[in-house]
């Protein structure tokens, strides 16, 4: 009878007759034949005396279920939108508990994101059930016909836009939170979505944020706040990228209001951001190929397949890649970054672990700290000239000579206080306030390597400082010891090199162009202010975009304390310095700040806190306040700054 609607892939039945007992019964088993996630159920629709046919369907349901027929009808759309509401507003609330604006990331906790994996995999089921029940994206408002006959109205609480950002999220729950090698999640992951498509309503969604902020951009006369307004909507699209995406839409960005990129009308968004990324990849190729010497396209061609634990020595492709590599390259790159712990025998070791990390990443290289392979034996020098500008390493005749040196960008606090203290030369950099001490690096203080968050206004660094190391990062030469021998200056100021000792004067400083502009900026602002006005005018959203509320909240100075300041009143170290380093500007302005304030630290002088002060506005001025903080509580001088709020919650 209905035999061509046995099938698995059909999933409506049309009925234009009345049917009753075992005749609707087979009509329905038919066209109800279950297919996995492409088909969860079926649907009839009938049009021939629907009440006669509702009535024909309890009956046959009775007699041929045992009066019990729980699980046989699903919920129809109104329940199911009602249903994708409260899933929805779970997920938000867990996001919002958890910090997480716009559902940029996944939140840290592995117990939020198992949360986040059921709640979603059950908002899925109920949107799929309501697609062919009638749901679009296209609709928000829905009719919903009461017992009585009345019709009432639901609206669905989340966008398409929306959707596929949380579908982005749910597929990085297998990654860890955003690229690198996948892991086993300790919880279920629902490949079928997994598998969702959305790459081509990502970019459609981009583009049009990008095309109306553009336009803004180029028409030069657009005020700040519609500029604001436009650059918020297309970072809240920038939530359905990958963490790394993510990264460089922001350089992107950043270069765009910058001026540094020439726009090409036949170019996406996502266009350019495939294009940052691929050139970060090829960058960090590069570097391995210099390192080791391999082979370039056979590592390529690792990355290009994507390969897994289970695969990549197939085919005996990766030992044709450990074959390539040249083992002198290799031996020098090793024995610089791995010094006492260096053995030779362990090379094909540390050669094999490195390549086999790198491919399995997708491209994550775990030396990226390490600058440089290894350094030329120094030589002695019998003269130091301020105006040479050889990239040779040199040591002072008096100095005992280093078997070898090593040039590194990463440096703990506790060390870099130590050379500030030893090195005239790092200290007269830092003085110019234009190095930003992040997430232990000393990174040039520019928006395009360091950037201000809105939410919080604590300072990161930028994927494209993180890809460019050379290019931004003051650069460390050190002995086997650790002992600091030079300083180097980042590439992008100039390929110059200070003996640790040396006083770098303020002609030299100009001449190399370490005069920060965004000090500068600040200065300018708050000339001839007193310190009350000059520090509203710093927390104004112009320059640092502090309010009274982040402020209080990121130190622990009431807003009390904060109009009193205002005020010119309250100036107390303790106060004065919380303010400088709570809303992160640098040693310049803070030393302007402390002169209006009429406070002096002189670090020849005691007490002993006059020296941690001027190290703390020196060096740590772009640290996150809670963690100096911490480190001031680790030496039992905590009393030197204002408590942070949260900190005291943890108590």
């Amino acid at each position: 009878m209905l035999t061509g609607y046995d099938s698995k892939w059909i999933n409506t039945l049309y009925l234009d007759k009345v049917m009753e007992y075992e005749n609707l019964i087979q009509a329905f088993s038919r066209t109800n034949r279950l297919f996995g996630d492409e088909k969860r159920f079926g649907i009839i629709k009938y049009y021939r005396y629907p009440h006669t046919m509702e009535r024909n369907i309890k009956e046959a349901v009775k007699a041929y279920s045992g009066d019990i027929p729980t699980g046989l009808f699903v919920d129809k759309l109104p329940s199911n939108i009602n249903s994708m509401n409260y899933f929805y507003k779970e997920i938000e609330e867990l996001f919002a508990s958890a910090g997480i604006v716009n559902f940029e990331k996944l939140p840290d906790e592995k117990s939020e994101r198992a949360k986040f994996a059921k709640l979603f995999k059950h908002f899925n089921l109920r949107m799929e059930a309501a697609s062919v029940q009638g749901f679009s994206w296209s609709k928000t408002v829905y009719p919903v016909i009461e017992a009585d006959g009345s019709e009432t109205y639901i609206t669905l609480l989340i966008d398409e836009p929306t959707y596929l950002t949380l579908v982005q999220r749910y597929k990085e729950l297998s990654s860890g939170g955003g690229g690198g090698s996948l892991v086993d999640p300790p919880f279920e992951i629902d490949t079928h979505i997994v598998e969702i498509n959305t790459d081509a309503i990502d970019a459609a969604y981009m583009n049009s944020r990008f095309d109306k902020f553009l336009k803004l951009i180029q028409q030069g006369e657009s005020d700040q706040e519609s500029i604001d307004k436009t650059l918020k909507e297309l970072h809240k699209s920038f939530a359905m990228l990958s963490q790394d995406e993510q990264k460089y839409a922001n350089v992107f960005i950043r270069d765009v209001r910058a001026g540094n990129i020439v726009i090409d009308p036949d170019k996406t968004f996502r266009d350019y951001i495939s294009s940052y990324m691929k050139k970060a990849e090829d960058a960090r190729i590069a570097r391995i190929v210099r390192r080791l010497g391999c082979s370039e396209d056979r590592l390529r061609d690792f990355l290009d397949r994507k390969v897994t634990e289970d695969n990549y020595k197939e085919f005996g492709r990766f030992d044709e890649l450990l074959n390539s590599v040249d083992l002198l390259k290799a031996e020098r790159f090793f024995h610089a970054n791995e010094q006492q712990n260096y053995k030779q025998y362990r090379l094909k070791m540390y050669i094999n672990n490195y390549l086999k990390e790198f491919v399995l990443s997708g491209g994550m290289d775990p030396y990226s700290n390490i600058l440089r392979e290894e350094h030329s034996s120094p030589k002695q020098a019998e003269n130091f000239s301020a105006e040479d500008t050889t990239d040779t390493v040199v040591v002072e005749k008096n100095d005992s000579e280093p078997a070898e040196v090593y040039i590194k960008t990463t440096v703990d606090k506790k060390k870099l206080y130590q050379w500030h203290s030893s090195s005239k030369a790092l200290a007269c950099m830092m003085e110019t306030g234009c190095f930003a001490y992040v997430e232990q690096k000393v990174c040039l203080d520019d928006p395009k390597y360091v950037e201000r968050q809105e939410e919080t206004g604590k300072m990161r660094l930028t994927a494209y400082a993180k890809e460019h190391e050379e290019e931004c990062f003051l650069q460390f030469i050190e002995d086997d010891k650790g002992n600091l021998h030079y300083v180097k200056l980042p590439a992008s100021v100039a390929d110059k090199e200070f003996r640790y000792s040396d006083y770098i004067d303020e002609d030299i400083l100009i001449k190399y162009g370490l005069v920060n502009e965004m000090a500068k900026m600040m200065l300018e602002a708050i000339h001839e202010m007193e310190f009350g006005p000059a520090l509203k005018e710093l927390m104004s959203k112009h320059i640092c975009n502090y309010s009274v509320n982040l402020l209080r909240s990121t130190t622990g100075l009431d807003n009390n304390t904060i109009s009193k300041m205002w005020g010119g009143q309250s100036l107390t170290k303790v106060n004065v310095v919380s303010a400088c380093l709570g809303i992160h500007i640098p040693f310049p302005v803070s030393s302007a700040m402390l002169e209006l304030a009429n406070i002096i630290f002189r670090m020849d002088k005691p007490p002993e806190s006059n020296m941690t002060y001027i190290q703390l506005l020196t060096l740590r001025w772009a640290s996150d306040y809670d963690d100096i903080y911490e480190d001031l509580k680790a030496e039992g001088i905590n009393e030197l700054i204002k408590q942070p709020p949260q900190l005291i919650k943890k108590k």
